[in-house]
């Protein structure tokens, strides 16, 4: 079965969400900005980094598809993790990890990772530091959309 296709969102939609959530020193550059990308797929983070102001400081890290893959679905995803000895799944682990380490997140509804990341950052690390956290969510989740 054909997995359905992801509606990709633009690169300006993720950059306008982020400058949602700077102060006016980091919009105008007066603060550097940094920001860790958890994305799986490489063009993209080269898309973001491209679009990204000067000042920001763009960090990422964790397993990446191989360039030219748009999607890869779960039996070629086990297929990778298999391959690579089980590295894909320690990089992902640390990827979440190191997402926890923010307070500011933009995320995308529509993503099973972004959702995991948003249910960690409300019941983890809103409760350590006194919902110090906020988010935007690029691609919210309809009421009457299911969801994998």
């Amino acid at each position: 079965k054909e997995l359905d296709k992801v509606e990709l969102i633009p690169v300006a939609q993720y950059i306008e969400a982020v400058k949602s959530l700077l102060t006016q020193d980091e919009l105008e550059g007066r603060r550097i900005v940094f920001i860790y990308l958890a994305s799986e797929d490489p063009q993209a983070i080269d898309q973001f980094r491209e679009a990204a102001p000067s000042h920001w400081s763009i960090h990422t890290s964790g397993p990446t598809n191989p360039r030219g893959n748009e999607f890869i679905n779960a039996t070629r995803m086990v297929r990778a993790a298999v391959d690579s000895k089980g590295r894909a799944g320690l990089e992902s682990l640390a990827a979440l990890l190191i997402s926890l380490e923010a307070n500011r997140f933009v995320l995308t509804g529509t993503s099973n990772w972004s959702r995991l990341i948003d249910e960690l950052r409300k019941s983890v690390v809103d409760g350590r530091c006194g919902n110090c956290t906020s988010r935007v969510d690029v691609a919210p989740v309809s009421p009457n959309r299911k969801t994998a």
